[in-house]
């Protein structure tokens, strides 16, 4: 019988409170479009996050084969998330130009591998790295997962379905979703991101 965390803690652990608000975004943006051409990786990886709700795990493993700028289409291998199931995420025309952007200076600094964030030796960049990159970045105010929860905020003011929400964050669905609910609802996502990217 697998032991649960549960079984030995009855507290309810209560979610901690948001340490960036949507006030704080222009802000950070602002931050990152200077940091863009001398911290091209740490930004870039701040703003998938930001733009896509996504988790620093499965951003800092992205490959270049996985993103579709043609079709503004970023696929995440079941391997790569925390639900162990694939996640399609669209890309915005901003999110595009952006990738663009951050291809052509990887390739002007002589990197053409695969990855998106390329850590040591041919491997993606590690957690510790990430870590750090996010603590200088954040100057110790916020961690990367709250990139995901202003998101997911962001989606709730704007008006976004809660299940679309739901899906863009990947989270696993409860039972009764997942028996009933089989799609994966890709226009009503990418409407939201867009939504999203006119607010920036």
């Amino acid at each position: 019988m697998a032991l649960k965390f549960t079984d030995f803690v009855r507290i309810r652990i209560r979610p901690k409170p948001a340490r960036l608000r949507g006030d704080d975004v222009p802000g950070l943006l602002g931050r990152l479009a200077e940091r863009f051409e001398v911290e091209p990786a740490g930004s870039m990886l701040a703003l998938m996050m930001l733009c896509h709700g996504s988790r620093l795990g499965e951003t800092r493993l992205a490959r270049w084969r996985h993103i579709n700028l043609d079709a503004g289409r970023w696929f995440i291998p079941a391997g790569d998330t925390k639900t162990k199931a694939e996640h399609t995420l669209p890309l915005t025309a901003q999110a595009c130009a952006l990738l663009r952007r951050y291809q052509r200076q990887q390739a002007a600094q002589g990197y053409s591998g695969p990855l998106l964030f390329p850590g040591s030796h041919g491997a993606p960049l590690s957690q510790s790295k990430a870590n750090i990159l996010f603590t200088e970045l954040a100057q110790g105010e916020w961690s990367s997962h709250d990139l995901r929860k202003v998101a997911r905020t962001a989606w709730t003011d704007l008006g976004v379905d809660y299940l679309v929400g739901e899906l863009l964050l990947n989270h696993a669905m409860k039972d009764l979703d997942a028996t009933y609910i089989h799609t994966t609802a890709e226009a009503l996502k990418r409407r939201a991101l867009e939504a999203l990217a006119s607010a920036a």
